[in-house]
């Protein structure tokens, strides 16, 4: 019985001697199918002959210490198959000792945990890029506070200015390069916020294929004809629910990296390919999704690869392989992306062997059915009385500049305590604007919660340099308007506030996206 039990285990199990070079004596038929060896290829042979370029020396010696000290040892090696490829061999290694209570045989016994050590590494990957997410968020964050004191104050020049007659050309172009400049930092910031799954867009249910196949006149020309695009479109894939205008703008930069990646290589191809998946159980928990069905979205090229260091990083925001060609957006880019809609961005790539970029997109049901948006309501023609709360003094002030200047009575508070200690001494506003990121005990969102119970006759309109899940659920309860915003942005979200005397909803709101993980 004992004997049929060790043959028949699905465990490998081998015998070795301990003397000499230590040659396998005894080997189960679970070994030979976990190395693709036959068992007369391995008896006699030491277990190295199972070691490659890859395997880890530290390990090795480990392995080597234990054995020479008669200690039982569990280790993890990186080995190898009689036909070349690598696997994680969780191996254990117990002496068998001998009449004179010395080790006279080793029994080992070892499996595969390849697709568990695969599984680690994505998790790993996943915690360490949702860090740099949290990260890039909060400089994000203050990129756009900077920005909106410049936006603000180049609109406050233009105002001051009049730009009318013969000196609107001496301070049109100035004002005009600094708007440009602000604008290039401004995209730069929102592609940090895609990364760091902060910012959304106009989420709406696509089609998958519909969204793939509209790109083909468009990476025919991105790409070049020494490039051949092929599509392979799963007929059964259905619809998303993603920002259509991100996810083609992802797809491209995935195939323009696609085409940098060829450009030394006799076959230049790139296939696009949908398909469907279920996600479920430890691969769902390493990729931080919820489990469920999804639709895939894969480029695989045939470029020259990416080593593992390359690879460990390639998803990092301003990591390029370009030089000064490329900012290392493009792929970070596309993995907030795919986080945002609720799924997540893979890689997989060899040196010489091109890469393999795999976007996982929560399936959703058919098409809701439209909603009518009500028409803007038209702006009042009165004063209008503004508390506005925000900690940053630069910007509160230009701000107040602004609104001052277009004929707003306009109230300054530093926190959200000062704000209704004003409030609650008697003074009346017509519009509470307060920044969402505050310090003190309440920030922006608690600050208009007890604003809208205690003080129902003011309007409320926030306003952050955060634009996603970072504000919360109960963001969703009142408008926001995104830094860095223009004037006549801000006006017009004040005057439709106040006029509609209600929390207006317009149609760029930037929702927060559910948590999927």
């Amino acid at each position: 019985m004992l004997t049929q039990i060790v043959e028949q285990s699905r465990i490998g199990i081998i015998v070795t001697s301990v003397s000499g070079d230590q040659p396998i004596l005894y080997a189960n038929q679970a070994f030979a199918d976990l190395t693709g060896y036959g068992l007369d290829e391995v008896m006699g042979r030491n277990c190295r002959f199972l070691q490659g370029a890859d395997t880890a020396p530290e390990s090795v010696a480990e392995l080597r210490d234990a054995i020479g000290q008669g200690r039982t040892v569990v280790i993890e090696l990186l080995n190898y198959r009689k036909d070349g490829s690598a696997f994680w061999n969780q191996l254990h290694v117990h002496p068998i000792l001998g009449t004179d209570g010395r080790p006279e045989y080793l029994l080992g016994y070892q499996r595969d945990v390849t697709q568990r050590r695969h599984l680690e590494e994505r998790l790993q990957q996943v915690r360490r890029l949702e860090a740099l997410g949290v990260l890039t968020g909060g400089i994000a964050h203050e990129f756009n506070n900077l920005l909106q004191v410049m936006t603000s104050t180049l609109d406050v020049l233009e105002v001051h200015a009049g730009l009318s007659g013969e000196d609107a050309l001496p301070m049109t172009t100035p004002i005009d390069n600094g708007r440009a400049a602000i604008a290039r930092v401004e995209a730069l910031t929102s592609q940090l916020q895609t990364f760091a799954r902060g910012k959304t867009g106009a989420t709406a249910v696509a089609k998958v294929n519909e969204v793939v196949d509209s790109l083909r006149e468009i990476l025919r020309r991105a790409l070049g004809e020494a490039v051949q695009v092929e599509f392979d479109l799963e007929a059964t894939v259905g619809s998303c629910c993603i920002d259509r205008v991100l996810a083609e703008t992802c797809l491209v930069n995935i195939a323009i990296n696609a085409r940098e990646a060829m450009v030394d290589r006799a076959e230049r191809r790139l296939l696009i390919r949908t398909g469907r998946c279920d996600v479920e159980g430890e691969q769902a928990q390493a990729f931080r999704i919820e489990a469920g069905a999804y639709f895939t979205i894969e480029l695989i090229d045939t470029g020259r690869g990416m080593d593992a260091a390359t690879l460990e990083r390639a998803l990092d925001p301003f990591f390029s392989t370009k030089g000064t060609r490329g900012v290392g957006l493009g792929l970070s880019t596309a993995y907030g992306f795919a986080r945002q809609s609720g799924g997540t961005l893979t890689l997989d790539s060899q040196p010489g062997k091109g890469t393999r970029v795999t976007l996982l997109l929560p399936a959703v049901s058919p098409e809701p059915e439209a909603v009518e948006i009500a028409d803007e309501p038209q702006p009042a023609q009165r004063s209008i009385n503004v508390l506005l709360v925000d900690d940053r003094e630069d910007l509160a002030l230009i701000v107040r500049e602004m609104l001052r200047f277009e004929g707003f009575e306009v109230t300054a508070a530093n926190d959200a305590a000062q704000a209704l200690a004003m409030l609650e001494s008697g003074a009346a506003f017509d519009l509470l604007l307060s920044d969402v990121v505050m310090p003190g005990e309440l920030d922006g969102i608690a600050l208009a919660q007890r604003v809208r119970d205690r003080f129902p006759q003011t309007r409320i309109l926030l306003m952050s340099g955060f634009t996603g899940r970072e504000l919360g659920p109960d963001a969703l309860e009142f408008d926001l308007i995104a830094k860095p915003f223009r004037l006549p942005e801000l006006l017009s979200r004040i005057r439709a506030a106040v006029a509609a005397g209600r929390v207006v909803r317009p149609a760029n709101r930037l929702d927060p996206t559910p948590e999927t993980a």
